[in-house]
């Protein structure tokens, strides 16, 4: 189980293995009275959204929405929005290659005494 702050995702390799690994997360959620959202629950899938990638069986891929959210993002032309097309590419990082050496370019421009241009 792997859980991030109210987000949470059982998985398991057998069907077996994961009805028991339920039933121990029903257990403790009932011991400490914790609620589930029933109209944010899935049980039994192969593959879903968990914090913003779509996760399977084969592994992790990013969000199509996510992709495109970015990519209809007009160019930065301030530092506010150079931090937030950053923090959204931060969010993907795994995907992109050498993303850090890609942002040094823009480094300087981060730095308090240099105008954005």
């Amino acid at each position: 189980m792997e859980c991030y702050v109210d987000d949470f995702v059982v998985k398991t390799r057998k069907r077996e293995e994961h009805l028991a690994d339920l039933q121990m997360v029903f257990n403790c959620l009932k011991k400490y009275n914790i609620k589930m959202n029933p109209l944010k629950c899935a049980f039994g899938v192969t593959s879903g959204k968990f914090l913003g990638f779509i996760v399977r069986h084969r592994g992790i891929k990013i969000d199509s929405a996510k992709v495109d959210a970015i990519q209809k993002m007009p160019p930065p032309r301030n530092l506010k929005e150079l931090q937030s097309l950053q923090g959204n590419l931060a969010f993907i990082r795994r995907f992109i290659s050498n993303l850090a050496g890609r942002f040094q370019l823009f480094n300087h421009l981060m730095k308090k005494d240099v105008p954005f241009q």
